[in-house]
């Protein structure tokens, strides 16, 4: 992962900042058990409507949305393993509101039309691409959005190269 980002500091001349109307913050996390609490506390004190939150690991993505379902947060998922049929039941859940939170991989990050309020990326992704897809997911049509990234202590070094170029978003809406 860590050489995948370094990737950002030969490249990071051809970016753009990320619309002002998205916030971009970070948490650093030490371990799983430390993630799922600070993501409670975020989704908790969130006033976002809808809360998308993004994982690599399908055993991440279940290990999530359980979490979050046994601390009373309604709470749907997607990934790759799922039926067709339980995909689309899952996501219309979302979309009509019955579920606030959708938990999910690339499934989510492109092909959807999401506009969610808050983004929560749980594990960041090994792609630049990727983060600005799942990024990309919320401030659409000049609104207001938040996008929160989880690092580990190994990752702290991508919050001001993050910061500072927050890159090329405007490309993937």
């Amino acid at each position: 992962l860590e050489g995948s980002f370094k990737q950002l500091k030969v490249i990071k001349h051809n970016f753009q900042k990320f619309p002002s109307n998205i916030k971009v913050d970070s948490v650093t996390v030490s371990d799983t058990s430390s993630s799922l609490e600070s993501l409670l506390n975020i989704v908790e004190s969130s006033t976002s409507a809808q809360i998308a939150v993004f994982s690599s690991l399908i055993s991440s993505i279940e290990e999530v949305t359980q979490f979050l379902q046994t601390k009373g947060i309604q709470t749907t998922y997607i990934h790759s393993e799922l039926k067709l049929e339980q995909r689309a039941e899952n996501l219309l859940n979302f979309l009509n509101g019955s579920k606030r939170v959708l938990v999910g991989s690339d499934l989510i990050e492109r092909g959807l039309e999401l506009n969610v309020q808050h983004v929560i990326l749980f594990n960041v992704p090994e792609k630049l691409d990727s983060l600005l897809r799942r990024v990309g997911r919320t401030g659409r049509k000049d609104k207001p959005g938040r996008a929160t990234l989880f690092l580990r202590k190994n990752q702290e070094y991508l919050i001001p190269l993050i910061k500072k170029n927050q890159a090329q978003l405007k490309k993937t809406r």
